[in-house]
């Protein structure tokens, strides 16, 4: 499993970006909208945490959604008291090796269990399955911003959180894709044993 992230300022335009039909590789120029829901280059849409713990299923609810992730993370339906934050979108990508083929029900439990490794499991989010690529891969577009508290979820070493989550779901799946973390995991591993 590999996960790519990035902490943004547009809730918009991240999801513009993953429900887009992307660029030719070769004049980096937008494809056109596709024709048919078949031949798009999104797989499926999915999500977590919206009102009545309502999953959405097409481009329609996905808009209706980005507007109410776009109204609570509005600096003025924060609840800080002081500053209030400004990368209000994670964009996270988790891909999986070439050759394998994850069901949509797998898929849509490493993005909860992702988000879950870093205390997010209560962020709204919308999940976004490509088919464009020799590998499954997954794109998560969250609000930082906590719906029950307003305030911003703590994200501190959300990286090393999610290489340790990385690791321990490729163990729970059978094959470890990464030597280079599996051995930091053990290094960390051998490190907690000894007390240093």
């Amino acid at each position: 499993m590999i996960t790519v992230a990035k902490f943004g300022k547009s809730l918009s335009g991240c999801l513009r970006s993953v429900m887009s039909e992307g660029r030719e590789p070769s004049t980096l120029s937008r494809r056109p909208a596709a024709a048919s829901d078949a031949e798009s280059r999104v797989a499926w849409i999915g999500g977590q945490n919206f009102i009545g713990d309502w999953p959405p299923q097409n481009r329609d609810d996905a808009e209706l959604m980005r507007k109410v992730m776009e109204y609570y993370a509005r600096p003025e339906n924060q609840s800080s008291a002081t500053r209030k934050c400004e990368k209000v979108v994670l964009h996270l990508m988790l891909s999986w090796r070439i050759g394998e083929t994850p069901a949509r029900a797998e898929m849509e439990q490493a993005a909860k269990e992702a988000l879950a490794a870093i205390g997010m499991e209560r962020a709204r989010a919308l999940f976004v399955a490509h088919r464009d690529t020799a590998n499954a891969h997954v794109h998560i577009v969250a609000s930082r911003i906590d719906p029950e508290t307003g305030l911003t979820f703590q994200d501190s070493h959300s990286f090393l959180k999610w290489r340790a989550w990385a690791h321990d779901w490729e163990l729970r799946h059978g094959q470890v894709q990464c030597p280079a973390r599996e051995r930091r995991s053990q290094l960390h591993a051998a490190r907690e044993e000894c007390g240093a």
